[in-house]
């Protein structure tokens, strides 16, 4: 029969060690990227709005690059609203959310438009609402 020692002992804590992290890992990673996908988009359940702000978003440099020139487009467009020169703009892997308050359904589209010409149409949400004339 073989001889428990210290030696066997240490090999086996430590590969029990290594499949329990990737264990861990395995699990917790999905469940991570799920809860930051749910926070970027809101939760679907009962309209409740977890947002990230601009300094919670991981982004990579693309991403940072798309958000600079959809927002470079919006403030070189002077027809358009303070409002929908505002807007949040959030992008994670290429695909954009707009978000806030324009003043018209023209907007909306102009501000959608834009984005779309960076990312393409199938990569925006536009989310923007119209706000009521005051």
């Amino acid at each position: 029969m073989t001889e428990i020692t210290p030696k066997l002992i240490r090999v086996c804590v430590f590969g029990g060690s290594v499949v329990l992290c990737v264990a861990l890992m395995a699990v917790l990673i999905p469940r991570y990227e799920a809860s930051q996908h749910a926070a970027m988009y809101g939760s679907e359940q009962g309209g409740e709005q977890n947002e990230l702000t601009a300094d919670q978003q991981k982004m990579s440099r693309a991403d940072r690059d798309l958000t600079q020139m959809i927002r470079k487009s919006l403030h070189q467009d002077r027809s358009l609203s303070h409002e929908a020169h505002n807007i949040r703009i959030f992008m994670l892997n290429g695909k954009v959310m707009l978000r806030g308050p324009v003043r018209s359904e023209e907007e909306k589209n102009d501000v959608g438009g834009k984005a779309a010409d960076a990312v393409g149409i199938e990569n925006v949400s536009n989310q923007l609402e119209v706000a009521a004339a005051k």
